[in-house]
Parts: C-alpha cells; sequence; structure tokens
C-alpha cells in the first residue's frame, strides 16, 4: 500500500515537473470555431421570461403605458399581459439599460412573447429582442422565397450584426471577435 502511495506521489511529482502539455498551450480559433462560439453566445441571449431578481419598486401607470405602446410596434391592437419588471440586463442591450419585463402580446390571431427594456429611463424594445424580431422573420421567410445557399448567407449577414457589448473581458474577446484574439498575440 504504501509503494502504491509513493508511486502516485512520484507520478504526480514527475507531471508537475515537465511542465504543462503542449495539448493545453493556448491556441488561435479557427474563423468556423469563432462563428460556431458566436452562435452559441448569441442563442443564449434568446429573449425568455425572467422573474428574478425582481425590481423593488412596482411597474408604475406611466411605464404601463410605455410598455404597451413598445408591444404595440410588433402587434398593434394586442391585449398585453406584463410579467414581473426585473433589475439588470445583458450588455448588449447597453450600458443605459437598467430593468426589463417579459410581455406577452396577443390578437385574434397570434401571440408574441418579448423581452423589453428600459434603456435611458424609457420602456421600449431592446437591440437584442429588436435582432431577434429580425431574425425570426428571416426564418418564416426562409419556407420558400430563398434558396438554402441565399438563407444561409442572409443569416450569416445578420449573424455579423448583433448587437455586441461595449466591452468584454479580454479572455472572452478572443471567442466572440477572431480579429480581437489575433490582435492579443501580437
Amino acid at each position: 500500500m504504501k509503494s502504491a502511495i509513493i508511486g502516485l506521489i512520484a507520478a504526480w511529482s514527475a507531471v508537475a515537473l515537465a511542465g504543462p502539455s503542449d495539448r493545453r498551450a493556448p491556441r488561435a480559433i479557427s474563423p468556423a470555431e469563432a462563428e460556431f462560439l458566436r452562435g452559441l453566445h448569441i442563442n443564449e441571449t434568446r429573449p425568455r421570461l425572467r422573474d428574478h431578481p425582481a425590481r423593488y419598486q412596482n411597474i408604475s401607470d406611466d411605464e404601463v403605458r410605455e410598455v404597451q405602446s413598445a408591444a404595440f410596434e410588433v402587434l398593434p391592437h394586442a391585449f398585453v399581459s406584463i410579467g414581473t419588471v426585473v433589475t439588470g440586463c445583458p450588455c448588449e442591450d447597453g450600458a443605459m439599460c437598467t430593468d426589463q419585463v417579459w410581455v406577452m402580446a396577443a390578437d385574434k390571431k397570434r401571440a408574441v412573447g418579448l423581452l423589453l427594456s428600459r434603456i435611458d429611463g424609457r420602456w421600449e424594445i431592446g437591440p437584442v429582442q429588436r435582432w431577434w424580431l429580425r431574425r425570426e422573420a428571416l426564418d418564416a421567410r426562409f419556407t420558400g422565397d430563398y434558396s438554402y445557399g441565399e438563407y444561409k448567407q442572409a443569416e450569416h449577414e445578420l449573424t455579423l450584426e448583433f448587437p455586441a457589448c461595449e466591452a468584454l473581458p479580454k479572455a472572452l474577446n478572443r471567442f466572440v471577435s477572431p480579429a480581437a484574439g489575433a490582435a492579443a498575440k501580437e
């Protein structure tokens, strides 16, 4: 038993002295990997119901009117159901975004879920939600208006227009922007 423990300690010591393996050495990521990682990040930002952390102050009557007005941009004359107002926003919605609220707008034909943002003191459709509305419109048009190649090109161009954070930690920046990752290596 003692010899097995001593053997393990010797092996761990040898590994520690040898240093990190080449497999762990940082490397530049390929454009395909960068696009894949960007796609993963974009999918994480898909608007959805948020119910925490709830804002301390309840929504005011004026805010309700602003929320309804913003929802009417997407679905005019809809019945609007307003969820819990939460504090905080993803960085893609900008530094002036303070709160968000999930809204369901419905008329006789369809229902739409929207994540509205309070930007610079006003409720509106934020940059991320607006981008996702454009993405859904592109997907709806793909049913017959585009060839697959045209769709993929339009999807790629739309992906390049996804709202970016104003500042990313350097460790993450190389995953979102391949050019920034290459510049950081120089």
